[in-house]
């Protein structure tokens, strides 16, 4: 009987025996709890490089769109009669945006040489789709046209995030006359868009000079209107093509596009408005006057500099990056112009 006992005593478990048993199941489900964690993860940042993949991949075909669809001639100055609208590229130009490095980077790449650029360039410039009108609203009215203002440009929010925006201004086709026009670029025709003497002279026959800068859209308004087309961006460069040294240079730089040259290129500024006691052989009265032939090497304004130069390319290039994994993705869009 003592012989059974000790066997019905040992067919049991000691508590050491529990207590180990217990400790490696839990170790295995600590095990298996962090694969599945690791297997999300893998899984949420997988997903996150899909999307963000194909929202690059779709910022590309918009802008390789936008720029087959331009409408200006690229020899400035232009035809005052042409009513080609403009292109404009504004080198080192957004007021909210730096080239300040975006420090959430640095917990991925201990050099950031070569990983950020410049970001800080604008482009305006009118597109005609014939196959496609834009739609657009003029106070109440729904308008259907061919032409359209595109900007593309940078913005930095509070937290020092830069953002790739899009903005689409539907031109009116019919246009408003001059007498009535109160800035507003939806007022506007394409051939309003192209610079006539007009009354006042100065500007893409908007009428008075002071209205110059009220039609064209500005980086610092308000993005309520805009596209959001891509976050975290590290790179936005537009570059110009320099036939001298056969490249893609930054306005201000290179040897047709040198820094005698300025940094905006505009094919619609012959005319400008300046004092006319700086420069006595402008027309007008007081302190605002039209410089009606310009020497370029009379003024300081970079546009009025570009006179007699054709643009006959253009790159942009835009970066940006993954802040979860540091992953970085760009891409480059180059378009060929017809010059005149």
């Amino acid at each position: 009987m003592m012989s059974n006992k000790r066997l019905e005593i040992r067919s049991g478990y000691t508590l050491i025996e529990i207590l180990l048993a217990v400790t490696l199941g839990l170790i295995l489900m600590l095990g298996v709890v962090q694969m599945f964690a690791m297997v999300s993860n893998f899984v949420t940042n997988s997903q996150g490089l899909m999307e963000l993949d194909q929202k690059v991949r779709s910022a590309q075909i918009m802008l390789q769109n936008d720029l087959a669809r331009y409408t200006a001639k690229m020899t400035v100055p232009a035809d005052p009669d042409s009513g080609y609208g403009y292109f404009r590229i504004e080198e080192n130009s957004s007021t909210v945006a730096t080239t300040s490095p975006d420090t959430r980077l640095a917990d991925f790449y201990s050099n950031l040489t070569g990983i950020l650029g410049d970001n800080d360039d604008v482009l305006t410039f009118t597109i005609h789709d014939l196959d496609s009108p834009f739609i657009g609203r003029n106070g109440t009215t729904t308008v259907h046209s061919p032409d359209a203002e595109v900007k593309w440009f940078i913005l930095k929010n509070s937290n020092n995030v830069f953002s790739l925006y899009r903005r689409i201004s539907v031109l009116d086709p019919t246009g408003i006359p001059a007498a009535t026009r109160t800035g507003n670029i939806k007022h506007a025709s394409l051939s309003d868009l192209t610079f006539t003497p007009g009354a006042g002279g100065s500007g893409r026959g908007r009428g008075g000079a002071a209205n110059e800068t009220n039609y064209r859209d500005t980086d610092s308004a308000a993005v309520s209107n805009a596209d959001l087309i891509l976050d975290n961006i590290i790179v936005f460069d537009v570059k110009v093509w320099d036939p001298e040294t056969q490249g893609y240079v930054d306005l201000g730089k290179g040897t047709t596009f040198s820094a005698a040259r300025g940094n905006v290129f505009d094919t619609g500024s012959r005319f400008k408005v300046t004092t006319a006691a700086a420069n006595p052989s402008t027309t007008g009265n007081g302190t605002s006057a039209v410089v009606n032939a310009p020497n370029p090497s009379n003024f300081s304004l970079p546009n009025v500099k570009m006179a007699g130069i054709s643009l006959q390319g253009i790159q942009i290039h835009v970066r940006t990056f993954d802040p979860t994994s540091g992953i970085i993705r760009d891409f480059t869009v180059e378009q060929e112009f017809v010059t005149h």
